[in-house]
């Protein structure tokens, strides 16, 4: 749900990026734009990004076994989340 605010909320996310953060305008925006971008339009990690995150992990634990992504993540509830949500649109708190 929280995914599905920022991505539709746009600039009452930024207010409280800029609020929350003490980030100027355009900060706030290059985060948001990032962070849209990277990873809460999916709502998962590339296969590329989920490789990276098991090799940093397996080397701080020192193992050199092959680890699939799909062994470490599984993103059943989100594609069960994504289908329950369609349709769906948050509103904003209103003062």
């Amino acid at each position: 749900m929280g995914r599905k605010v920022v991505l539709t909320q746009r600039e009452y996310i930024l207010s409280k990026m800029r609020q929350m953060f003490q980030l100027t305008d355009q900060e706030a925006l290059q985060t948001y734009d990032a962070l849209r971008e990277e990873y809460l339009s999916s709502g998962s990690l590339t296969t590329e990004d989920q490789r990276t995150v098991i090799a940093i992990m397996k080397q701080a634990a020192n193992i050199a076994e092959d680890i699939p992504p799909e062994r470490v993540f599984d993103y059943r509830f989100v594609k069960q989340a994504e289908q329950e949500q369609k349709g769906w649109t948050p509103q904003v708190p209103k003062r």
